[in-house]
């Protein structure tokens, strides 16, 4: 905003900078206040959480303002530039309102509430009302500096506490995920266990099939060796399955290896 007021203030005339590079960089400053402020503002209300399709239309005011600074380049039309302020101020706007509506969430949606209103309406009247002669209150350049600086203040202490606390409460997740974590490798060691202890119930001849099965042998190789029949093998093969409480030969061999 400030470098808004900086361009249409003529003050870069003083730098002999033509006017088609001061409309250039007027433009710019469109464009990009219109970005980081979105890129801000869904960061610091987790917009993407709560609202995450409104960030198609971001995009979609921003192509908006992009073509319209583009048309105004070429075709110096001060019409163009009105409806840039417009989108632009509209987008701002439209943030504040989500910053109203999440405003019970926590206290830092409550200081962006109130430290953007006041900074907001006073640049839609400069930028936008101004325009149009519909002038409400009686805002000037010195004025908007003066709000953006201090709004940058006052967003800037809440970034920082903001920063702190989430810095504690990242602390604090990371311990209970490593709790966490111990408490499953536990709970895996203990059901590894009992899966071993499970193997103590298996017969003489289960154990013998449960070996062959877990050096890959198929089971006609198994009824082969063993001097049994294939269903046998079969029958023998089910109780073990049950026993164990698995059901493939590759888990037979993941509990023998493991």
């Amino acid at each position: 905003m400030v470098i808004g007021i900086f361009t249409m203030d003529g003050m870069l005339n003083f730098y002999d900078i033509n006017k088609s590079l001061n409309n250039m960089i007027m433009i710019f400053n469109y464009i990009a206040l219109a970005f980081f402020s979105s890129k801000f503002v869904n960061t610091y209300l987790l917009l993407d959480t709560y609202y995450p399709k409104f960030k198609r239309y971001s995009y979609v005011a921003g192509f908006f303002i992009i073509g319209l600074g583009i048309l105004y380049l070429n075709l110096n039309d001060y019409y163009y530039l009105l409806l840039i302020n417009i989108l632009v101020f509209s987008l701002l706007f439209i943030y504040w309102i989500f910053a109203l509506i999440l405003f019970k969430q926590n206290v830092y949606v409550k200081i962006l509430a109130f430290a953007y209103v006041i900074i907001l309406f006073s640049a839609i009247d400069f930028f936008v009302l101004k325009f149009l002669g519909l002038s409400f209150v009686d805002v000037n350049a010195t004025t908007i500096k003066i709000g953006t600086f201090l709004e940058m203040i006052i967003l800037s202490v809440a970034v920082l506490y903001r920063m702190k606390v989430m810095k504690k409460e990242n602390e604090f997740m990371r311990i209970e995920i490593i709790n966490y974590s111990k408490q499953l490798f536990s709970l895996a060691e203990f059901q590894h266990q009992n899966e071993k202890n499970h193997l103590d119930e298996l017969s003489i001849r289960e154990r013998d099939i449960f070996n062959l099965i877990v050096q890959g042998k198929p089971n006609k190789e198994i009824a082969d060796e063993l001097n049994i029949s294939i269903n046998t093998v079969k029958f023998h093969l089910k109780n073990i399955y049950e026993k164990l409480h698995i059901k493939s030969r590759k888990e037979a061999y993941n509990l023998a290896s493991g």
